[in-house]
């Protein structure tokens, strides 16, 4: 099953690319139930036992080959004790999403020249420089450098856009807190103060 899933998305990236030409097409794996499936937490269609849990390898073994053939953003939580594919062109995580040890895990991919994406989630509570400061504080602490702010990219979330004003919402808010990330990449963390 892995395999036909890494299978058909590569297939899927290279029409994509044939019907765009001069255009990147990324693939951004969004698969929430993937914890459950690894971890053996998805009850059976009676709903009288779990389903087995998948082997971990398996599914590292399909993103690598999906890796191999598509530029790929790969979440920061692939399963229980999963590691970042290493083809990947990128780690993904949602903006509130990394607690202290996955910190750690994204020190690392930034210090080997990962790139990293983070993606918003819909916040009209805090402001940019609130947002901005969520991400430049603990990277900052970790001792990563402002100016390896420049490995990031903000995305809008996949539940973001609804509808054409949605989609304007969704991009100038990852707009305006990638603008605030790259201030703190020229001034520190002092010009979000």
């Amino acid at each position: 099953m892995a395999q036909a899933w890494a299978f058909g998305m590569a297939e899927l990236a290279a029409g994509i690319d044939s019907s765009l030409p001069g255009a990147e097409t990324v693939v951004h794996v969004h698969e929430p139930l993937l914890e459950q499936v690894t971890g053996g937490r998805v009850r059976s269609s009676s709903g009288f036992r779990e389903l087995p849990a998948w082997d971990q390898s398996a599914v590292s073994a399909a993103w690598q080959r999906l890796a191999g053939l598509s530029p790929t953003w790969l979440p920061l939580k692939a399963g229980p004790s999963s590691e970042p594919v290493p083809q990947a062109s990128a780690l993904l995580f949602d903006e509130a999403g990394p607690v202290p040890g996955d910190w750690e895990e994204i020190a690392g991919w930034v210090e080997s020249g990962g790139r990293v994406v983070v993606r918003l989630r819909r916040d009209g509570a805090r402001s940019v420089a609130e947002r901005a400061l969520r991400i430049a504080q603990p990277w900052r602490s970790l001792g990563l450098s402002a100016a390896a702010l420049g490995q990031v990219m903000v995305v809008a979330g996949p539940d973001e856009a609804l509808g054409a004003a949605g989609l304007r919402r969704s991009a100038v808010a990852a707009r305006d807190v990638a603008d605030a990330l790259d201030v703190v990449r020229h001034d520190d963390l002092d010009g979000l103060h």
